[in-house]
C-alpha cells in the first residue's frame, strides 16, 4: 500500500479489482475528500449500515436503496430533525410544476395505503387514511370522506373555531304535568354543529293512565344555554289531527322540553303520534 499526496490520488491499494489498482481516497487540491468513483462505485459502510450506490441513491439499513434516500429498520423508523436552540425545526419539501406530498404503503412494497399520522411526541393530532375521514386529536377515522372530531369535545373559546360535530339518536322520557302515563313509546335524533343543536322527538302514548296537562320530555342529550328571552320556543304537530303544538325549553329547566297545545293545554291523544323539533344553543 502506498500513500501519495500529490493533489490527485491519495491512498491506493493494489489488487482490489481485475484492473489492477483502485483509488480508495482522493485528496483534492481544494481539500475535498473523495471516496472511490461516484459514477461507478458503491460505497458500503458497516455492511449496509450506510450505503451509496453507483446511481447516487443513499441507503441507511439497506445495501439496495430504492429511492434517493431509503431508511430501513425492523423497529419504529424515525427521521429526526432537531434544533438545539430556541429556533424551529422545519422539514421543507420543494418540487417544480408538480405537487409536493407524503405517501404511505405496506413495508412489503405493495401499493395499499397505510394511515398517515401527525404526532405530538406520542399523541396523535391528525390522521389520514384512504377511504376514511380525517381524524382530529386522537379520534378514530370513519369510513367515507369527512372530518371526525373526538368523542369528547375539546371545546375552544375562539369564536371562529369549529370544535365539534356529532350526529346521534336519543330516547325521550315522557311524563305528564299531573299524574303519569301508563304506556308510551318514544324516539329522537339530533345533529350538533359547534354549539348549535337541532333535535327532533317523536312519541305515542298508548295508555294515558292518570296523566294530564302539558307533556314533558327529559333525557335530552344536551342542555340548552340560557337566553335573555327566557326560553327557546318551537312547534310540533299531532300527526293524526294536524293540530299544532307549542314546544319550549326554559332557562330554569334547560334539559326538559315542555309540549302543550297552543293555549297551554294537554296535547296528548291516545295512540296519536306527536312530533316536535328544536333548535337551540348549548352552554
Amino acid at each position: 500500500m502506498a500513500i501519495t499526496l500529490d493533489g490527485t490520488t491519495g491512498i491506493t491499494t493494489p489488487g482490489l479489482t481485475n484492473t489492477g489498482t483502485e483509488t480508495i481516497v482522493s485528496l483534492t487540491t481544494t481539500g475535498n475528500t473523495i471516496l472511490g468513483d461516484a459514477s461507478t462505485d458503491t460505497l458500503n459502510v458497516g455492511n449496509g449500515g450506510l450505503c451509496k450506490d453507483a446511481t447516487g441513491k443513499v441507503g441507511i439499513g439497506t445495501t439496495a436503496p430504492a429511492k434517493p434516500l431509503n431508511v430501513v429498520t425492523s423497529a419504529t423508523t424515525e427521521v429526526w430533525v432537531e434544533s438545539t436552540s430556541t429556533q424551529k425545526a422545519i422539514l421543507s419539501l420543494s418540487a417544480g410544476d408538480t405537487s409536493v406530498g407524503f405517501s404511505s404503503t405496506y413495508n412489503t412494497g405493495g401499493t395499499a395505503a397505510r394511515p398517515f399520522i401527525f404526532y405530538n411526541i406520542s399523541t396523535p393530532l391528525l390522521q389520514f387514511d384512504l377511504g376514511k375521514s380525517v381524524a382530529l386529536q386522537g379520534a378514530n377515522p370513519q369510513t367515507g370522506a369527512g372530518i371526525t372530531f373526538p368523542a369528547t369535545q375539546s371545546a375552544s373559546s375562539d369564536a371562529n373555531t369549529l370544535d365539534d360535530y356529532e350526529e346521534g339518536t336519543w330516547t325521550p322520557t315522557v311524563t305528564a304535568t299531573t299524574g303519569s302515563y301508563t304506556t308510551y313509546t318514544s324516539s329522537g335524533s339530533y345533529t350538533k354543529v359547534g354549539r348549535l343543536v337541532t333535535m327532533t322527538s317523536y312519541f305515542v302514548v298508548s295508555n294515558k293512565g292518570t296523566g294530564s296537562g302539558v307533556a314533558k320530555l327529559t333525557n335530552i342529550p344536551f342542555g340548552a344555554a340560557t337566553l335573555s328571552s327566557g326560553s327557546y320556543t318551537s312547534s310540533g304537530i299531532n300527526e293524526n289531527t294536524g293540530n299544532i303544538t307549542c314546544a319550549q325549553l326554559y332557562n330554569a329547566t334547560p334539559t326538559t322540553a315542555y309540549i302543550g297545545t297552543a293555549t297551554g293545554g294537554d296535547p296528548v291523544t291516545v295512540n296519536q303520534g306527536m312530533s316536535t323539533s328544536f333548535t337551540f344553543y348549548t352552554s
